[in-house]
């Protein structure tokens, strides 16, 4: 039996579960049919989804319905790139530089006790005496970080 000769929900629901760079090989190949699955959307949101299970990311991005394929894609190849980027790292004069700055700053008179980063690397968390603050990391050079502030009240 061939793979495309199964039904396109049983192909959508495997391909879910496929290693993120197998899916764009998969995607590549002269098959319209899995070429086609390989560029929905839908599939890359469920890879999304079982790459943040598989590396400890947190539930709180929840995907839009808006997100694009690209997006999805690169947020999906993410971790391959980055450890390809550690192996890189190892060999002699190979030094790994960041590929991006984001400055978290506080309101005047305000001063972060706390600092944490949220498994997944895109949430930070800081705790000041005015309460704490999630921080949006994603990247996207020409935005400004996003912070959720929460209030803090003192019952005892």
């Amino acid at each position: 039996m061939s793979l495309t000769t199964l039904p396109l929900d049983i192909i959508l629901t495997m391909i879910t579960f496929m290693d993120p760079l197998d899916v764009i090989n998969l995607a590549q190949t002269h098959c319209k049919l899995l070429h086609d699955v390989g560029e929905q959307n839908t599939v890359w949101g469920g890879i999304v989804r079982q790459v943040r299970e598989r590396n400890v990311a947190y539930p709180f991005n929840l995907l839009s319905h808006s997100s694009h394929t690209t997006t999805l894609r690169h947020e999906a190849t993410a971790p391959a790139r980055f450890f390809n980027l550690l192996k890189k790292s190892q060999h002699d004069g190979y030094v790994l530089k960041p590929k991006s700055h984001r400055f978290v700053v506080a309101r005047p008179g305000e001063q972060f006790r706390t600092l944490r980063l949220i498994p997944g690397g895109q949430i930070l968390v800081t705790a000041s005496s005015n309460g704490l603050k999630l921080w949006d990391l994603a990247y996207a050079p020409a935005r400004l970080l996003h912070a959720w502030h929460l209030n803090v009240y003192d019952h005892l």
